[in-house]
């Protein structure tokens, strides 16, 4: 038995994002960063037990006693309330599972996935969780075909790379800025220690992704670019991920920060190529999508949930229509809607609908898509 414990804020059993083919995505509570475009503003923080979300619950899934919150999952509607506004940037839903409770969730998990990738917040925090739940994947006889790779911002210094690298397969990186004062201004602390990360990482081979977040006006590839770009061959040929900012989701003035476009990251990727650096990937689910013009006047999507088709003691809902809004809906909150009411339908009904959640451009949605 293993009972080292974390503080966990999600597990998503099966996830195409969080690295190469299907994983196992482990989201733990914390980190030492204060990025103001963080999409996981909530996982930065921990709980300090204050108590200040328990009263602005809708749904009273929350109570106070003996000193501690407590979350009450079956009467939660996820409607995030606390999350908005708990003070610590925490989550009043986070919980401490033991290696040996992740393993169970692998486990059911094994015959559909590739490996395990664990994110946060700032995985490495809690670096000795890490080490002993790889370690206890690579000792099983049932899971040690799973590749074991960690979602970092690279703040670790190299005397933590080595006690993890002995059983990690890869790291996937982000810069999030080449100066350190714009790095300072986006995340509160400069990137010093995160390009000796890189420099390590990819040295060791073990740097399985470097990634750049084109914020419109707010980062600095394009003013640093040749020393960017000579960085980056230094680290040898590593697949260079181009992600585009999007506002949903994040707090703060990042909210009212502009989303980046096509041509904003197509820019960067030209001014990258040019200088010998084009092993690069494209955020294809990030980016706004085109539409086909139509030959018929568009309407607006009716406002969520929709009318029941019957009077029936248990409310039927139209799949079409849903369908439609995860569709054609522009506002994410909306197809969010959509994706919710499928709990209201028989689960072969909602298969449809869940299957188009997990290609959605947004973030949120297709989180939630994985979980129901």
């Amino acid at each position: 038995m293993n009972s080292r414990c974390a503080s966990v804020s999600k597990i998503i059993p099966f996830s195409c994002v969080d690295g190469p083919g299907s994983r196992l995505a482990l989201f733990l509570q914390g980190c030492n960063l204060r990025c103001k475009n963080c999409h996981n503003p909530w996982t930065m923080g921990r709980c300090n037990d204050c108590g200040e979300c328990v009263l602005h619950c809708p749904h009273e899934a929350l109570s106070l006693s003996a000193g501690k919150v407590w979350w009450q999952s079956d009467l939660c509607q996820q409607c995030d309330t606390c999350l908005h506004m708990c003070p610590q940037q925490a989550t009043p839903m986070a919980q401490t599972l033991s290696v040996d409770e992740v393993l169970q969730h692998i486990r059911k998990a094994v015959l559909f996935i590739e490996g395990i990738t664990v994110s946060g917040g700032e995985a490495t925090t809690q670096l000795p969780f890490i080490v002993a739940l790889f370690r206890a994947i690579k000792t099983d006889p049932q899971l040690q075909h799973l590749t074991c790779m960690v979602d970092s911002n690279g703040m670790l210094s190299e005397t933590g790379w080595q006690k993890l690298l002995p059983v990690c397969d890869g790291v996937m990186l982000d810069l999030k800025a080449w100066d350190s004062t714009c790095h300072r201004q986006l995340t509160g602390r400069d990137n010093t220690l995160i390009k000796q990360s890189i420099t390590f990482l990819s040295g060791q081979g073990k740097l399985a992704e470097l990634r750049l977040l084109v914020i419109p006006g707010q980062v600095d590839y394009l003013q640093h670019i040749d020393a960017l770009a000579a960085f980056i061959r230094g680290s040898g040929d590593v697949p260079v991920r181009l992600n585009a900012f999007h506002a949903h989701g994040v707090y703060g003035e990042a909210k009212d920060w502009p989303s980046a476009t096509p041509e904003d990251v197509e820019h960067l990727a030209q001014r990258l190529r040019e200088r010998g650096v084009d092993n690069l990937i494209f955020p294809a689910l990030y980016l706004p999508r085109k539409r086909d013009k139509q030959a018929w006047q568009a309407v607006g999507i009716p406002s969520l949930p929709y009318r029941a088709q019957q009077q029936l003691h248990k409310p039927i809902f139209a799949d079409g229509g849903l369908q439609d809004v995860l569709r054609h809906a522009p506002d994410p909150d909306q197809r969010l809607a959509a994706l919710l009411a499928t709990r209201r339908m028989r689960g072969k009904e909602a298969v449809p609908i869940l299957k188009l959640a997990l290609g959605d451009p947004s973030d949120d949605v297709r989180l939630l898509g994985n979980l129901l």
